[in-house]
């Protein structure tokens, strides 16, 4: 009577637990059917009949090793093989003597047989959270499926090929955007428009005549009546300050750069907007803002060692 309970009991968890968890992951299911059935085995004066002793028989023949053994490799367990050859023969010593030569040791191997089956259950549960789109198989295949465009050797030097490259050009948009950038902004806070405005330049007791073409805030661009009063301006000290006259005003200058025709003096102060706007409304030519490449400096020569290339920046 306790035998059959016990076979009955064996038969239900192998039913259900085999067609429930085990289907899911885990060791294959015919090979769990078995370890199921062998614990009847181990039940006190537990024994197998013929008819179980002969399904024990086919069904250890039945499990597939070689699916047991992609599965245990695929998950790096391939070292526990031989837990399942284990279970295997002792099925096969069953059902041939009809029970078991030791209980507990059975016991024990059917134990580490479930642990066994719960750790491959685990893995394959994370793998499928890893990569659901691909199953443990899959990978290893659609690895050795994909044809590398290059030599991965190489890999490293192109990199740092292409990334230096990226850089300079990045350092080059760069300054060119600055350079726009403050060229436009230059212009922009300056508001250096052309103009013809009379004029004189001053130092001590010299007075030139000429006027003014280019004006901003920042600085003006003089010249003279004639190529003399031009010499005569360059010939000024340029230590010394320089006194525009313009529409009523006495603004102090100093020279900043000649040009063979006229010169760039800047200012002390920048000019007020009602200044400028004052002088250019005595412009006998319509006031237009300046076109680029035509803007003036506004560094002093004598004291910026880096004119020029200030210079090619903000005025070209």
């Amino acid at each position: 009577m306790r035998r059959t309970i016990g076979r009955l009991v064996c038969l239900f968890a192998s039913l259900v637990l085999g067609n429930g968890l085990y289907a899911r992951c885990g060791l294959p299911q015919d090979f769990m059917a078995l370890v199921d059935s062998l614990y009847v085995t181990t039940l006190p004066d537990g024994g197998a009949d013929s008819a179980l002793a002969q399904r024990l028989g086919r069904d250890a023949a039945a499990v597939d090793m070689k699916k047991v053994s992609s599965k245990l490799f695929s998950l790096g367990l391939s070292d526990r093989r031989d837990r399942v050859d284990s279970i295997l023969n002792e099925a096969q010593s069953v059902a041939q003597t009809g029970r078991a030569q030791s209980p507990c040791l059975l016991r024990e191997k059917l134990k580490r047989a479930e642990r066994l089956n719960d750790m491959v259950c685990n893995l394959e549960r994370i793998q499928e959270k890893q990569s659901p789109s691909q199953s443990a198989s899959d990978i290893g295949q659609k690895q050795d499926s994909v044809a590398l465009p290059f030599d991965l050797s190489n890999l490293g030097t192109t990199a740092r090929i292409a990334g230096l490259l990226m850089v300079m050009g990045a350092l080059v948009t760069f300054l060119f955007v600055l350079r726009s950038a403050w060229s436009l902004a230059v212009r922009h806070f300056n508001s250096q428009r052309t103009c013809r405005v009379s004029a004189a330049v001053e130092q001590g007791l010299d007075v030139i005549d000429g006027h003014i073409t280019v004006l901003g805030k920042g600085a003006c661009r003089f010249r003279p009546v004639n190529e003399g009063a031009y010499d005569r301006v360059v010939a000024l000290n340029a230590d010394r300050t320089i006194y525009v006259i313009v529409a009523g005003h006495r603004l102090p200058t100093q020279l900043s750069d000649a040009h063979g025709v006229f010169v760039d003096l800047v200012f002390s102060w920048p000019l007020i907007s009602a200044t400028q706007c004052e002088i250019l409304e005595a412009s006998r030519l319509k006031p237009q803002m300046l076109q680029s490449g035509t803007s003036i400096a506004y560094l002093k020569t004598r004291r910026s060692p880096w004119f020029s290339m200030w210079r090619s920046i903000t005025a070209r």
